[in-house]
């Protein structure tokens, strides 16, 4: 949950990856919703007529006047507006207008495009209601009123509990909330900046120009069965430009993976997609990816470390693909 700014009122952090069951389980409900908020109304607009009637009965004027007078203050009645509208939005910047989820689903043309969300308005006599959710801001925002109807009351509840059921589980809120904030550059610069110093601490450019000069010291002293292997190691050091340290600290590998790792999940992340058409295709996709980096490459960084610490990779194996790398 993100924000409450009033009884019938919240926003609900995405990502939002809504399949067809989903949508056809928010059409199931709004249908009943529907249902009694409209029985409602009629009920209401009918007492309001009733009224006008007996106030134009008092009147004398002729019965024609009465009948249009009736009509005209039926028409003005609080209970006489009926409205529900869905628009579905796709990524060409285009719209479809219907009553539920499923005339999309068997609309031809919508089988060709990505949804990325949608809007809902409902007007029923004094009930106005608003379902809203967009790729843009990634959240879900529910907005009912008035707040004193029992009716409107029980549209939020309903509306409220689907959200529940089909909003993302914590961490990905979280992860949505960090990315959409200026937390993630934050996040990187103090990264990049630890790396940085501690290449910049370690490695010594001078320390090129020493091995050159040993490397010359050798030659011209001649070089004898011990200093073979040293005068090699000197000779490649100085080929592929590499003054790279021996040593590599565990703790600032471990912080590269995490670095590496905070990078992959707040860049590339999902963020609104519906069930229709080619959305299904793309849904299914980026819940196989938050399996992938919520599941398989915690636990693959989480073993590779593991494995460092009781032995059963050399760190000369690390140090060597980081003196590669950074090179």
């Amino acid at each position: 949950m993100l924000n409450t700014t009033s009884p019938l009122k919240e926003q609900i952090n995405g990502p939002w990856l809504l399949d067809s069951e989903s949508l056809r389980k928010l059409d199931s409900i709004l249908d009943e919703q529907w249902l009694k908020i409209e029985g409602i109304r009629k009920k209401m607009l009918k007492e309001d007529i009733k009224k006008l009637r007996r106030f134009a009965s008092t009147s004398h004027d002729d019965i024609l006047l009465k009948q249009k007078r009736t009509s005209f203050y039926a028409e003005k009645s609080l209970y006489s507006k009926s409205l529900k509208v869905l628009r579905i939005y796709f990524s060409d910047e285009t719209c479809f207008n219907c009553g539920k989820f499923s005339d999309a689903f068997s609309y031809r043309l919508n089988l060709r495009k990505i949804p990325i969300g949608f809007s809902l308005n409902i007007i029923s006599g004094e009930i106005n209601c608003s379902l809203n959710i967009h790729e843009e801001n990634n959240l879900l925002e529910i907005d009912v009123s008035p707040e004193d109807s029992i009716a409107a009351g029980e549209l939020f509840m309903a509306l409220h509990q689907w959200a529940d059921d089909y909003c993302a589980p914590k961490i990905p809120q979280t992860i949505g909330r960090i990315a959409e904030s200026k937390l993630k550059f934050v996040t990187s610069y103090l990264m990049l900046f630890f790396v940085s110093a501690f290449l910049l601490v370690n490695i010594d450019p001078s320390s090129l120009v020493e091995k050159q000069k040993r490397l010359e010291s050798l030659l011209v002293g001649g070089i004898d069965k011990g200093e073979v292997v040293e005068a090699i190691t000197l000779l490649a050091q100085l080929q592929t430009n590499s003054y790279f340290p021996t040593w590599f600290p565990l703790y600032l590998f471990i912080a590269i993976l995490i670095f590496i790792y905070l990078l992959v999940i707040l860049l590339i992340r999902p963020r609104v997609i519906l069930g229709i058409g080619k959305g299904d295709k793309k849904l299914k996709a980026w819940k196989w990816w938050q399996r992938f980096v919520l599941v398989l490459m915690p636990v693959s960084i989480v073993t590779v470390i593991i494995d460092i610490m009781i032995g059963l990779i050399d760190k000369s194996v690390i140090t060597r693909f980081l003196n590669i790398w950074f090179r």
